[in-house]
């Protein structure tokens, strides 16, 4: 079982569990043929699943309805703080499975999931036109962030993005009991550069 280990600001490490090695192709039924499903997914502080939305599918949508209870079957190792705490855990992910060279499993692995958030910056490094990048984000009850570090990105991604957490709120999450609960998540960002009146610096 593997970790994904997200140094943070030399305060400690972001851990969001094995949920990314959750659901291999294996899983899913065979000669049903491609498909990409991007799911929103909630599992609790003990690893156990909450919720599973599937969001959008490329390719075989019989296929896709498989995702969401494949995964709500299944345990994790929780997502946990940069102080060791164990936390919930929120993302919006893409599962796969594909037939390889077939036309829909050729579009299916082309498929990447969308930024769910698109930042201007007044520039870029290396005068790059647009960078994207992953950050775990550990989220308050109140939907702020607290703390963030940059997971995985292109060569050069500014980690100074994780200075401005007043940009990066999320939405509220509830608990089982219907009570604000805070998390862990994973978020998708692009940066443009354009110089415009209230631009975001990037360096």
């Amino acid at each position: 079982m593997m970790l994904a280990m997200i140094a943070l600001m030399g305060t400690g490490a972001i851990d969001i569990g094995n949920f990314e090695q959750s659901v291999a192709v294996g899983d899913f039924s065979v000669g049903k043929g491609s498909m990409a499903a991007v799911v929103d997914i909630v599992i609790d502080a003990q690893g156990k699943p909450v919720q599973c939305v599937k969001v959008q599918v490329v390719g075989n949508d019989g296929l896709a309805k498989e995702t969401c209870p494949l995964l709500m079957r299944k345990h994790y190792t929780p997502a946990h703080r940069a102080n060791g705490e164990a936390a919930w855990f929120v993302a919006r992910e893409m599962e796969y499975a594909f037939e390889p060279g077939t036309p829909e499993g050729d579009r299916v692995m082309r498929s990447r999931p969308a930024p769910q958030l698109d930042l201007q910056v007044n520039r870029l490094p290396e005068g790059k036109a647009s960078m994207s990048g992953s950050l775990l984000l550990d989220i308050d009850e109140t939907g702020k962030a607290r703390d963030c570090a940059v997971r995985s990105a292109q060569a050069g991604f500014p980690t100074s993005l994780c200075n401005r957490l007043d940009l990066l709120a999320q939405p509220v999450q509830l608990d089982r009991a219907g009570q604000p609960v805070a998390y862990i998540t994973k978020l998708r960002v692009r940066l443009t550069a354009g110089p415009t009146a209230g631009s975001t610096p990037a360096n």
